[in-house]
């Protein structure tokens, strides 16, 4: 009976306190406020400069847009389409993917937006205002829902978050929140490189298209000649 109780005694010499173990389980209500607080602020900073960065990019792009000599050349469904695919591409590639929480919730959202900005507008210009929109208005949302949206990673950000700590911040990026530092011109240059790309290969019209016949295009040569010859005789 000695033995057994000398047993349990040096099986008990190192295991944590009582209170210790409590302490693990049940964080100080007032500490998980403090953190979800700091979560909240670093991520509502990093959202506000971040649609700040995307309006920025997208409004750039309607001014090299009305920037072309003939501005209404892109100004069709099958160029928006293109482009509000490359505008999905660059929002993703800010989120870390569609792989992310946070990428896949904006996926889900702006590809709506997208598409329903390619059925109501072929002005390329008033297409990116939509773009805009959009993507302010998911920003807003992500600041307002984070918890929502990040159920499945939040008591992990909150422990990381604890006693003024900042180790939550890269795994917050990790889930898909863009980074501080993600840079407009970015977005800018690469939505201005695939617009060239498409209007420089953009199809001729119909009646562009139309190729005539080499008798005809033959007499209106010769039209062509006697014209200048009566203009010379003419002087």
């Amino acid at each position: 009976m000695a033995e057994n109780t000398d047993q349990k005694l040096d099986e008990g010499k190192d295991a944590p306190p009582p209170e210790t173990v409590l302490e693990e389980e049940q964080r100080d209500p007032d500490e998980a406020v403090l953190a979800e607080q700091a979560i909240h602020h670093y991520a509502n900073d990093v959202l506000d400069q971040f649609r700040q960065s995307v309006e920025t990019a997208l409004s750039a792009f309607t001014a090299w847009v009305e920037s072309q000599n003939d501005p209404h050349v892109l100004d069709n469904g099958g160029f928006n389409a293109q482009i509000g695919d490359v505008f999905l591409e660059q929002m993703m590639a800010a989120c870390g993917g569609r792989e992310t929480p946070i990428g896949a919730a904006m996926y889900a959202e702006l590809e709506g937006v997208v598409d329903e900005a390619v059925r109501d507008e072929a002005e390329t210009s008033y297409f990116v205002e939509a773009l805009s929109r959009g993507a302010r208005d998911f920003t807003w949302y992500l600041r307002d829902n984070l918890q929502s949206v990040l159920t499945n990673q939040w008591d992990q950000l909150r422990d990381l978050a604890y006693e003024g700590s900042t180790d939550f911040i890269a795994a917050l990026h990790a889930f898909g929140m863009p980074q501080a530092e993600w840079s407009p011109a970015d977005m800018q240059s690469t939505m201005v490189a695939a617009a060239e790309q498409l209007r420089d290969g953009k199809p001729k019209t119909p009646e562009e298209a139309v190729e005539k016949d080499p008798e005809q295009e033959e007499q209106e040569q010769q039209q062509l000649l006697a014209d200048e010859a009566d203009k010379k005789q003419a002087v």
